[in-house]
């Protein structure tokens, strides 16, 4: 729509000129190329009588070019005496818009171009998710990571095992800067509470920093690096006893039981016991023994001359229980002997006999036989009075 006819149009272009309120088609042909109109025209006029000539009046300025109408040239009237000039008609009313032309055809598609590159999720500051809004991995669903409002998630909903797996480094869980555990490659695992590691895997077995507890916080077990002893906990931790280097030692003298008096140990193997807080190595009782042995009477002639006896020896005291009965005894020498006792006497003279009998049963006039010699040959002298 304009007042001038638009420049480098194409064929089938249309122009209303604003003007003439006509309506024209550009028009292309091998032969000529032109705006044609196609408004209708108004019919033609009936002719006016001539007018009689005026005085010559100045001449009017120069109408507007009127637009070339469509219809047919009238018949030539006859040539009247010259007139003055009349004044300018008015120009004739606008003609019916003509009818729009026929759609043209739509022009063939072009190709369709190459898929683009495809650009990153949620742009260069990543992909928002609502609270409780999911993403599913798998083709069951089978993963699911979300956040409900108050905690985040990492959900195994489906089937198979949920499996953290790298290929080098270590795998390392934290609450910001602090550790909570740590899985190394090829290494250890650790364990930490408040960023201090508390247990941690070795290749030859495990390590704990800190005391063992079990059961609740009554007993446990811990290790003093100071005094290099071990210690076993009760009472929440507050008493103790400990194993060291040397010894087993309870939390206070004489607090602490080996065995009850129902459940008692079977056999206690040890080097010797001291009793009452004594220390010296001298009054270490060292052994305890319980046996028989045969015992023979040598330089005696009797009817019975060799008894086995019973013995019990603590320490360096040795005690022989039996009973000997001499029937029809005589006597063949001063030097009566008592051979293959169990030990060995700790004394050889008669003054200081090694060992005693003592007799209130079979002669109240004499009180015990002294016994002396070397080894386990001992020889026997009454003390105060014969023997029978």
């Amino acid at each position: 729509v304009s007042t001038e006819a638009p420049t480098n149009p194409d064929e089938g272009d249309l122009w209303w000129d604003s003007d003439t309120g006509k309506m024209a088609v550009y028009y292309d042909d091998p032969n000529s190329s032109q705006w044609v109109s196609v408004s209708n025209a108004g019919p033609t006029g009936a002719q006016g009588d001539t007018g009689s000539t005026g005085a010559q009046g100045a001449a009017g300025a120069a109408g507007a070019q009127g637009a070339t109408g469509s219809g047919a040239t009238g018949a030539q009237g006859a040539a009247g005496a010259q007139g003055a000039a009349g004044a300018q008609g008015a120009a004739g009313a606008q003609g019916a818009a003509g009818a729009a032309g026929a759609q043209g055809a739509a022009g063939s598609g072009g190709a369709t171009g190459a898929q683009g590159a495809i650009g990153p999720a949620g742009g260069s500051t990543g992909t928002d998710y609502n609270d409780s809004v999911k993403v599913r991995l798998g083709t069951g669903n089978d993963l699911e990571i979300f956040h409900n409002g108050s905690n985040s998630y990492i959900k195994d909903v489906g089937t198979g095992s949920l499996i953290l797996e790298t290929t080098a480094g270590n795998i390392d869980l934290k609450h910001g800067s602090e550790y909570l555990a740590r899985f190394k490659d090829d290494a250890e695992v650790e364990l930490y509470y408040d960023n201090t590691k508390r247990f941690e895997t070795l290749s030859s077995g495990t390590k704990t920093t800190g005391r063992i507890f079990i059961n609740g916080t009554n007993g446990g077990f811990d290790y003093n690096n100071t005094a290099h002893t071990l210690e076993f906990l009760v009472a929440n931790g507050t008493t103790h006893s400990e194993l060291n280097n040397t010894a087993y030692v309870p939390n206070t003298n004489g607090g602490k039981h080996l065995g009850w008096s129902n459940k008692r140990w079977d056999n206690v193997y040890c080097n010797g016991v001291l009793f009452g807080g004594d220390s010296t190595a001298a009054n270490t009782l060292d052994d305890y023994e319980e046996g028989t042995s045969t015992v023979s009477i040598q330089n005696i002639t009797a009817d019975t001359n060799t008894v086995v006896m019973k013995y019990t020896k603590i320490g360096s005291v040795v005690c022989l229980v039996g009973v000997i009965t001499i029937v029809n005894k005589t006597v063949s020498s001063s030097a009566n002997g008592w051979f293959h006792l169990p030990f060995a006497p700790s004394a050889h003279s008669t003054s200081v006999p090694g060992c005693s009998i003592q007799k209130n049963s079979i002669n109240t006039n004499v009180a015990y036989l002294g016994f002396y010699g070397q080894n386990t040959n001992c020889y026997f002298l009454s003390r105060s009075g014969g023997y029978q």
